[in-house]
């Protein structure tokens, strides 16, 4: 019996130990598959890193291309104010402009004016002068001699006749 013993001892241990040789090799398997997926994991990770890095590149790039747009559209702002300011300046100069040209007009009018008065009081005063004086003529004397001393009246010789009226 105790021969049967340690033979069913002996099946068992080497039972066991078969098991047990299955149960490391299954653990070796198991760990190498492990292995080969961290290897593969990390190999993904550090494409993932180089991807995330390219995109971070890519996006403050992006970053840059907004401010330096951003920065155009403030000076094409600024711009457009100063063009606004200045065509402001410009219409109100033009309004001064209109206003000076139509002072100007009503001052040519008035002179207009003035000289036609001037003109018709001259031919009126020519010709009482002629009328009251008919054998006077510029610069000769009342028996038609040459006198340097009359000369034929300018503007203030025809309107003294005028202002004495």
């Amino acid at each position: 019996m105790v021969a049967d013993e340690v033979r069913s001892l002996s099946n068992r241990t080497q039972d066991s130990t078969q098991e047990i040789a299955q149960t490391v090799d299954n653990l070796q398997r198991v760990v190498g598959q492990s292995v080969t997926l961290m290897e593969e994991a990390c190999s993904q990770a550090d494409g993932d890193i180089g991807s995330v890095l390219a995109m971070g590149d890519e996006l403050q790039n992006i970053v840059d291309s907004v401010q330096r747009v951003s920065d155009r559209l403030a000076q094409i702002a600024t711009a457009a104010e100063q063009q606004a300011a200045t065509a402001d300046e410009v219409s109100g100069n033009i309004q001064q402009v209109d206003q000076a040209a139509g002072q100007l007009l009503d001052g040519a009018q008035a002179v207009s004016s003035a000289a036609e008065q001037l003109r018709l009081g001259s031919e009126r005063a020519g010709a009482e002068y002629r009328a009251l004086h008919p054998r006077l003529k510029p610069g000769k004397d009342c028996r038609g001699r040459h006198d340097p001393r009359r000369r034929a009246p300018g503007i203030s010789g025809l309107l003294s006749p005028i202002n004495g009226l």
